[in-house]
């Protein structure tokens, strides 16, 4: 009977002992998120915020003198090509419209006649007061037809008012060419350049994210208002490629120009490196079931990480959580 109940105490011993050993070997290895570290190539970005707007606008011209009979289009109506925008009726003036802020000489005399020619000649013959003319409606009416697809984004006419030819009636915008024009500092300048890459994305179209390039750059600089001053900068219009219903004119939006790439690059993310008291960069690899800690060389910051030039080879694997891991501690890899 003794002899049994040794042997049960033993088994109950050795029971507790397995149990009390597996759970502490269980705790002492702890499990942390992993990566294969590849070659991948590496964008170097200029980040910076303007506004949406229309890149190309035509104006509509009558190209006779004319009251306006109908408008068909308001601001926002969408028309195609051959669309009638409004009807006019045709006027001819009974006198000449002189220009507008014009000191003409009276010229009631053969002798003041250069005089007066030359008054015209240096006067602004594109701005005529026409607030008061007098004119005769010849009749006949006009129809003014759209010259493209487009939005209607400025009437600048009125009713029973005469309309000067040489002035824009109608304004308006194709909805599918879209640019964002930024203002950029004279610093960054010279890294943009025609037809580079750009990420746009907006809080207005937070669900999109659109491509864009580099259409214009302007050749002279300007000087902006900042919270810490004045400073230079150069009006660069991206164009935004092939635009949704959700990105508007007058939206904000973040440009992201990829201004040069660099190919076959290790990059690891910046939160996986660590540095020693002495200022000596490490990361923790997993090899063979432990964290080994590994002092590298890096190379060349970029958004989305960090190069490598020494310490780490292509294929292996880096743990992605360091401060929950120590030198030579055993880790249980989640790859993700």
């Amino acid at each position: 009977m003794k002899k049994y109940l040794i042997l049960f105490s033993m088994t109950i011993v050795t029971i507790v002992s397995i149990i009390l050993y597996g759970t502490y070997f269980k705790h002492s290895i702890i499990n942390t998120d992993v990566f294969s570290v590849e070659l991948s190539d590496a964008e170097n970005i200029i980040v910076c915020s303007g506004k949406v707007q229309y890149a190309n606008k035509e104006d509509i011209y009558t190209n006779v003198y004319a009251i306006p009979d109908k408008i068909f289009v308001k601001v926002g109506d969408t028309v195609h090509k051959g669309d009638i925008v409004m009807n006019i009726n045709k006027a001819i003036l009974q006198e000449p419209l002189l220009p507008l802020n014009s000191n003409i000489p009276n010229s009631d005399s053969i002798n003041n006649i250069q005089e007066v020619y030359n008054s015209l000649i240096n006067s602004n013959i594109n701005s005529y007061d026409i607030s008061h003319p007098k004119y005769t409606l010849t009749g006949e009416t006009i129809s003014i037809k759209s010259p493209s697809d487009g939005i209607i984004v400025s009437i600048n006419i009125k009713d029973r008012e005469l309309i000067d030819p040489k002035k824009p009636a109608i304004t308006l915008a194709n909805t599918n060419n879209l640019n964002v024009n930024l203002n950029v500092n004279e610093s960054q300048a010279s890294e943009i350049s025609i037809g580079q890459d750009v990420y746009i994305t907006g809080v207005g179209f937070k669900h999109s994210e659109y491509r864009g390039v580099v259409r214009e750059i302007s050749n002279e600089a300007e000087q902006i208002l900042t919270p810490t001053g004045t400073e230079s900068t150069i009006l660069v219009k991206v164009g935004v490629l092939n635009s949704g219903k959700d990105i508007k004119p007058g939206f904000t939006a973040k440009c992201k120009i990829i201004t040069s790439k660099d190919k076959d690059k290790l990059i690891i993310p910046y939160e996986v490196v660590r540095s020693d008291e002495k200022g000596n960069e490490f990361v923790y690899k997993y090899l063979n079931g432990l964290a080994e800690k590994v002092y590298i060389k890096t190379e060349k910051e970029y958004p989305q990480g960090i190069s490598i030039e020494q310490g780490i080879e292509c294929g292996e694997v880096i743990i992605s959580n360091p401060d929950l891991v120590y030198n030579k501690c055993r880790v249980i890899p989640i790859i993700k």
